[in-house]
């Protein structure tokens, strides 16, 4: 796969174990290296069917092919989140994280003892557990991050605790499927061509106006353009097998 996917140095799948998960809360510390699963964003019941009403005579409408519009209210795909928890830490316990969060909204035997400022309303305790925005950040071979996805509302929609079992030596973990209200997507390197994704002249910084022209005009395939390349995957590899032969030959 590796030999491959080198034919071209531009082009690099991504690999599922290359991200990590930011919670970004105000009042609680989540311990990202804990997470050993989670998921993406999506949308699902994107489409609808067109109803038609009844005419004023009460004659229903001659039959017609179904017709099918965009839903105006989707919904999204839960996202569920796999903690290991950590037995030597009172810090990175994951479970008791979880479990304040569930006592602040009344889940628990336990109840929530207000601050010396004054009551304080649980539900916005727990909101702030879990704070108003994550980032799923994909990451380079070094570790730097070139793209983010942004999840905006999140909230927990269920938290499972998983079995004990003495004939098991697997990792105890808490997952949690958590719900939002939208999601953003930003790729952090610059497009550099009109056949990019989210090309703008105006965000190709330090660059002439006629640089950003000629980039703007630039076809996947032509010198300096941000393609798999200058060739296509299909010359490269007819590339390689003539050098192969060419070797086979001497």
């Amino acid at each position: 796969m590796s030999t491959f996917w080198g034919i071209t140095s531009r082009l690099e799948p991504k690999r599922a174990f290359k991200a990590t998960l930011d919670i970004n809360s105000p009042s609680v510390r989540w311990p990202k290296f804990l997470i050993t699963k989670f998921s993406r964003p999506g949308v699902t019941e994107m489409l609808q069917p067109v109803t038609y009403g009844m005419p004023a005579s009460g004659t229903p409408f001659p039959r017609m092919k179904p017709n099918i519009q965009y839903n105006s209210a989707p919904k999204y795909k839960p996202l569920q989140i796999v903690f290991i928890e950590d037995s030597r830490s009172r810090r990175n316990n994951t479970a008791l994280t979880v479990y304040t969060f569930l006592s602040y909204l009344g889940f628990t035997g336990e109840a929530v003892v207000a601050s010396d400022a004054g009551p304080v309303d649980p539900a916005i305790l727990a909101r702030d557990m879990i704070g108003s925005q994550w980032s799923i950040n994909e990451l380079r071979p070094n570790g730097s991050s070139f793209a983010t996805w942004t999840i905006q509302q999140p909230y927990i929609q269920s938290a499972v605790f998983s079995d004990y079992d003495y004939s098991s030596e697997e990792l105890t973990t808490v997952t949690l499927e958590v719900n939002y209200q939208g999601f953003k997507y930003e790729d952090k390197r610059r497009p550099l061509s009109s056949r990019d994704p989210g090309f703008d002249p105006s965000l190709t910084t330090g660059a002439s106006s006629s640089e950003n022209a000629a980039a703007s005009q630039q076809t996947p395939g032509s010198p300096g353009s941000d393609s798999a390349n200058s060739e296509t995957v299909g010359e490269a590899a007819a590339g390689l097998l003539d050098a192969l032969a060419n070797q086979m030959g001497q």
